[in-house]
């Protein structure tokens, strides 16, 4: 989905079900993606420490 080159990525709870060990591999993906690609991340998740690392801004 990415090869659309969508404006907003839109991502629910992308860490369910992972290993505290693969968390950080999504983590650095999401950031690459919002930082190299220019695009706006609309995240939902329940690890609010990783939400609090990932966000600009939280609503």
């Amino acid at each position: 989905l990415l090869a659309l080159e969508p404006e907003v990525l839109l991502l629910d709870d992308p860490t369910a079900g992972m290993s505290l060990e693969e968390v950080p591999a999504i983590i650095g993906l999401i950031e690459r993606i919002k930082e190299r690609r220019d695009r706006t991340v609309l995240l939902v998740e329940h690890k609010i420490d990783m939400v609090m690392a990932l966000s600009d801004s939280i609503a």
